[in-house]
């Protein structure tokens, strides 16, 4: 069976606006959970969570807002 190229860039084209649009909504719920006071005793922990993933979501960015896969 032979791959038809077309159908492999709108698999591909499919899988990069997931990966867009999983970015904004991480992004999002980031925003919203950076305004909510933490309820848990290690301040420091709630805050180096929200950091990772920042950081993922600044990787995310990068992958998928600046360049395509195909």
């Amino acid at each position: 069976m032979n791959p038809n190229p077309e159908k492999m860039i709108e698999y591909i084209q499919a899988l990069e606006a997931a990966n867009k649009q999983l970015v904004i909504s991480l992004k999002r719920c980031l925003e919203l959970l950076a305004n909510v006071p933490p309820e848990v005793a290690d301040k420091d922990k709630w805050k180096s969570m929200l950091d990772d993933f920042n950081k993922i979501v600044k990787i995310g960015e990068k992958v998928t807002m600046n360049r395509t896969l195909h």
